[in-house]
């Protein structure tokens, strides 16, 4: 199952690039940003009030390649290192702590972008897809104070696969929205979610 998975992203990816390839309408460009995430899960344990979850600023860099498809649509994908993770504070009876987690991903999107001109040298962009993403590090630190052995922090790497003890998936599947602005010169604004 994974193997005819891993056969129908690339042909979601490779067949639209070597279409377009074979016309000359591709445009190879670096991309990075700020990625503002939250991560919510209940903990093993109970306590006497829900998490208080916060953002965690972290990045996103890679590289894109665009593939201009019949106008005005195009197909954008690439590899991008993302920070992901959050920050949650537990309080309970017996003490309370802070948990924060900051996994790393390889990810591979591929989006359906809409792109019609406002002017001659700016278009409007919008497009959703799926993405691929692979754990690939991070960390998780845990610091807090509480009976009976007072304060306390732990940090550990991230443990990625599908037993009880590992603390992520290795595979994260999602979607992405994205709206902004691309110049003639390539260049683009926009935001991503």
């Amino acid at each position: 199952m994974l193997m005819i998975t891993k056969w129908i992203w690339m042909g979601i990816i490779l067949f639209p690039a070597y279409i377009a390839a074979a016309s000359g309408q591709v445009r190879l460009g670096v991309s990075g940003g700020v990625n503002l995430s939250r991560l919510s899960y209940e903990p093993r344990e109970r306590y006497t009030t829900a998490p208080d979850e916060r953002i965690l600023p972290s990045y996103r860099v890679g590289g894109v390649i665009d593939i201009s498809l019949a106008t005005p649509f195009a197909l954008q994908t690439g590899v991008f290192l993302s920070g992901k993770g959050g920050k949650s504070r537990f309080t309970g009876t017996a003490g309370s702590y802070t948990h924060t987690m900051t996994p790393s991903y390889l990810e591979i999107p591929a989006d359906l972008l809409i792109k019609p001109y406002i002017t001659r040298e700016l278009r409007l962009y919008m497009g959703l897809g799926p993405y691929l993403g692979i754990g690939i590090g991070g960390k998780s630190r845990y610091s807090g104070s509480g009976v009976p052995g007072g304060a306390y922090t732990a940090t550990h790497k991230l443990a990625y696969g599908s037993r009880d003890d590992d603390d992520l998936k290795k595979r994260d599947f999602g979607g992405n929205l994205m709206a902004g602005f691309e110049f003639n010169s390539g260049l683009l604004i926009g935001v991503r979610y």
